[in-house]
């Protein structure tokens, strides 16, 4: 199961969807790439409906995440990397990237 964590120890960095800067959380402890609904509105994403996933956030709750927008371009730094996103109610971040 995926895992949200708060930590100082995270690395935030600038990105760009959509030609509009977004900061990104780079989590090292997650398989999945998330962003906030007023985010994923925001830039006029497409979304769909999917299977849920069950996360575990940092204070030890699971949320679940059904809404995804696929093949989302990111830009960080000089790098464009091609992800999905799934929707879910995260304030560290506009994204949270996973590795």
């Amino acid at each position: 199961m995926p895992s949200l964590t708060n930590s100082p120890l995270k690395p935030h960095v600038s990105g760009i969807v959509n030609g509009h800067g977004v900061m990104v959380l780079i989590d090292g402890c997650n398989t999945h790439n998330f962003i906030q609904d007023h985010i994923m509105r925001f830039l006029n994403l497409c979304v769909t409906l999917t299977t849920p996933l069950s996360v575990m956030v940092g204070d030890d709750n699971e949320l679940s995440c059904s809404s995804l927008c696929r093949v989302v371009l990111i830009l960080i730094q000089t790098h464009y990397f091609e992800v999905d996103l799934y929707f879910m109610s995260i304030v560290i971040a506009d994204l949270v990237f996973g590795c």
